[in-house]
């Protein structure tokens, strides 16, 4: 019954209710289902495998969202801080990366889009799909890697391996270590760092997640 009614929750085409709905769900069941049910309604494919669900298109989604006028304040009074904060804990817990070889799924470009520029309506955008664990057997619903603690240990700010708990402390009275001028320390261990590119490391600013690359001029 679980399982079914998960299922049936997967089925949602709302754009932004879909994940909402089958969260609140899996809340109404909590007291008897299982990890696996949750995973069952988040890993929603179109196949059940791995193909993508036919949603609403999402570059539709993003540019009628953020083309919104006239500007107005949220009715919560809820400000960009409050999606900053968002992220924050979000790259605390989560930490994907690109599947090994290349895949790409490519994102259907809205006639006349920003970067459909000859207003083909053939364009597409292509995103790298997530690395996942290509150990599972059988035609599963793939289950994508996570590069992070899924604690919620901040461990954006005080590092999310051994060589960057190494970098960040002074080894001294519990203290991480601090710039004089802005507080984030250099990488002078040249820790390895995220989309650094052919950057000298040390010339980079060293952070509890390598995904934040922070150059000093």
């Amino acid at each position: 019954m679980r399982v079914r009614a998960l299922r049936s929750c997967r089925s949602m085409k709302s754009p932004c209710s879909e994940s909402v709905a089958c969260l609140k769900l899996f809340c109404r069941l909590t007291s008897t289902a299982t990890l696996n049910d949750l995973l069952l309604c988040l890993r929603s494919f179109a196949d059940g495998v791995s193909s993508v669900d036919l949603l609403p298109n999402a570059r539709n989604i993003s540019n009628r969202v953020f083309s919104q006028r006239p500007f107005s304040f949220n009715k919560d009074s809820v400000s960009s801080l409050n999606a900053a904060w968002g992220q924050f804990m979000a790259h605390d817990m989560i930490k994907t990366f690109a599947h090994t070889p290349s895949e790409k799924m490519h994102v259907p470009l809205p006639r006349c889009d920003l970067h459909d520029t000859l207003c083909s309506g053939s364009e597409t955008l292509s995103v790298s799909r997530n690395a996942y664990d290509t150990t599972v057997a059988g035609p599963s619903a793939r289950v994508p890697l996570n590069g992070a603690s899924a604690y919620i240990d901040a461990s954006t700010v005080y590092g999310q391996d051994a060589s960057r708990l190494v970098g960040l402390r002074t080894f001294s009275g519990g203290k991480l270590k601090a710039d004089s001028v802005n507080g984030v320390p250099l990488n002078s261990a040249a820790v390895a760092m995220d989309s650094a590119g052919h950057v000298d490391l040390r010339d980079l600013r060293l952070g509890g997640d390598p995904r934040y690359v922070c150059i000093e001029f």
